[in-house]
């Protein structure tokens, strides 16, 4: 068997149909389908349970298990898993008809710790939102781990959960496993650590998987409890400490500030805009913010504070951000506002945001 696909599914009968089709639909059988149904109260297992039914599917699985996140689900089909390479699918995403054969070819080459690939963004209904190739042309140097999450950092490059298969040995050796206490940010923490140790990565230069963009999703919606996907990138840090990793000291000082700060600016953003949105002044959206930070996550605002004060890395941007920032979150907010509207009248086409 040569690929694992492990999909965590809670409470997703109403979509999970166009993720097992696209398996269903695969050049290639050389593959085995765990579904993890994570404890969902709606008909997901009936109805899973059916599909695998209808179509005589010997080599999907549907596994239950009481309801722990996604993190949870995802470690319960790594466990139960028997292809060489493992990859991690949500339930509402899907792949193209050929991912299993392009995989098990580009195997052949050679053992890679992990392999990924180009992916798109689509509504619900199947409409282009966001094209990767477009934003982060191929490159040759995507060979090793290390580089690629330069490149990340540096935002000239971007992999996804679904964009990624890894070697079930380079897993189980390094005793790779997502973290079940966090909501967010988990998918993250276990890129950044198998990328820090990956020591080769093959790119293909093709668009296999689709990333399906629903705008009433938690995902999607204002939820403070995005910020804790700072802790989780804060533990790759401590990961490296701990295991006493030899990475170059320019990567480890990206990790510690540009990695974090990026990540906290974005979700700052990301909430402001949603509040504004709802009617809030911009006084309002940050007062509401830094309230709901304080009152859930208050460690996370004194790391922000100390990287903000102490940043001196070559992201003109982060630079700038911090600056603006330290003198006044007000003040951070309000410029934030005003040039996205700007951006939004001069820019009609807002097809790249989700990369952006």
């Amino acid at each position: 068997m040569k690929i694992s696909f492990v999909i965590p599914a809670f409470n997703v009968e109403k979509y999970i149909d166009k993720t097992l089709e696209s398996l269903l639909s695969q050049e290639s059988n050389d593959f085995e389908a765990l579904i993890i149904d994570d404890g969902s109260t709606d008909k997901t297992n009936l109805f899973i349970s059916d599909f695998i039914k209808k179509n005589n599917l010997q080599n999907f699985k549907l596994i239950y298990k009481e309801n722990g996140g996604a993190g949870s689900a995802r470690n319960k089909g790594l466990s139960e898993a028997s292809g060489e390479y493992v990859l991690f699918l949500d339930a509402d995403d899907y792949v193209n008809n050929n991912l299993v054969s392009t995989l098990c070819h580009v195997i052949k080459e050679k053992k890679y710790d992990m392999i990924c690939w180009k992916f798109n963004q689509v509504s619900p209904d199947g409409q282009l939102l966001g094209e990767f190739s477009k934003i982060y042309p191929y490159d040759d140097s995507l060979n090793s781990g290390i580089n690629v999450l330069y490149k990340i950092i540096n935002k000239n490059f971007h992999i996804w959960t679904a964009s990624t298969v890894y070697n079930r040995e380079f897993l189980i050796r390094n005793e790779f496993r997502y973290s079940e206490e966090f909501c967010f940010g988990e998918d993250l923490e276990f890129i950044y650590k198998a990328l820090i140790q990956a020591a080769n990565v093959r790119f293909i230069n093709q668009t296999l998987s689709y990333y399906v963009h629903r705008t009433g999703s938690i995902t999607h919606s204002y939820n403070i409890t995005k910020f804790c996907s700072i802790n989780a990138l804060k533990r790759v840090q401590e990961s490296i400490e701990k295991k006493n990793i030899l990475i170059p000291p320019s990567l480890l000082y990206k990790i510690k500030y540009d990695l974090i700060l990026d990540n906290y600016f974005y979700n700052f953003k990301y909430c402001a805009k949603l509040l504004y949105k709802q009617g809030y002044s911009i006084k309002n959206t940050t007062d509401k913010v830094l309230g709901d930070l304080q009152m859930n996550f208050p460690e996370i605002e004194v790391l922000i504070s100390n990287l903000i004060k102490t940043y001196r890395g070559d992201n003109f941007r982060l630079y700038i951000s911090s600056i603006l920032y330290n003198i006044s979150p007000y003040l951070y907010t309000y410029l934030y506002i005003i040039s996205n509207r700007i951006k939004k009248s001069i820019i009609k086409n807002n097809d790249m945001a989700f990369f952006l």
